[in-house]
């Protein structure tokens, strides 16, 4: 099963958790509570992304138009939206997409636009001065997710902001990680490692990946990144948060 399937899987069986994989995120309808919990950290995250813009690439930074590339149910893009005139939200789950619009409206939010991601990201359009992705092409093979951060680097107006999150090692012993490239990749092995662990037999897994980071830093160079600020992170996986600065001057 390819990538995009696992995320469709996961959009129609437990969105919530395909997003944020926490325990009390699984359920397919969440508890008030939980849905409020899960919203919050959201907007932290995006309050912290705005204090890192500032305190290291530019502290007048505002941004007109937004786009958070794995949108998921709208976790980022609904706080995002907050902070900008426009914004696009876009994922390759039509099921995902489908639960953010309904959390948009319940909010009353009027300037999202949700688009459906493929590999040339045919259905995104202009340019935008605050590209955001978030534990996302984690999930991507490599050489796809190298393809696709390009396209989206290509959509960043000069003098815009890029935040993108990359997965580089895992903390996983080597038969750890043997056995998770062998459920990716045999489905019945995920079943029967389902099964093991007293889960729904037909779970889907949801696939790591490490990135080479000089092939990154390669690529933004190309791209016309002309500053970077870096941190790392680990959520079982070793990862960088990477906030690019692209030469020129805003419009």
């Amino acid at each position: 099963m390819s990538t995009d399937k696992h995320w469709e899987k996961w959009g129609k069986l437990s969105p919530y958790y395909g997003v944020v994989s926490w325990p009390e995120f699984k359920e397919p309808e969440l508890s008030t509570d939980a849905k409020q919990q899960f919203f919050q950290s959201g907007e932290l995250y995006v309050s912290d992304m705005f204090n890192v813009i500032h305190r290291h690439l530019n502290p007048d930074f505002q941004a007109e138009r937004a786009t958070d590339f794995g949108c998921g149910v709208g976790r980022l893009i609904i706080p995002l939206s907050r902070r900008v005139k426009s914004a696009v939200g876009i994922d390759v789950s039509p099921s995902m997409l489908e639960e953010a619009a309904k959390n948009v409206t319940q909010e009353g939010i009027g300037n999202i636009e949700f688009v459906r991601s493929d590999d040339g990201l045919t259905n995104l359009h202009g340019m935008f001065d605050l590209i955001n992705s978030y534990i996302v092409f984690q999930h991507i093979p490599v050489e796809r997710g190298m393809k696709l951060a390009e396209a989206l680097l290509g959509h960043l107006s000069p003098g815009g902001i890029a935040v993108l999150h990359f997965t580089y090692d895992s903390n996983a012993t080597r038969l750890a990680h043997t056995i998770s490239g062998t459920r990716d990749h045999f489905a019945p092995a995920n079943w029967l490692a389902n099964l093991a662990r007293g889960r729904p037999m037909f779970e889907p897994t949801m696939q790591m990946n490490a990135y080479n980071l000089n092939r990154l830093l390669m690529l933004f160079q190309r791209c016309g990144i002309e500053k970077l600020h870096a941190e790392f992170t680990d959520h079982g996986a070793r990862g960088v948060q990477f906030f690019l600065l692209k030469s020129g001057t805003a419009g």
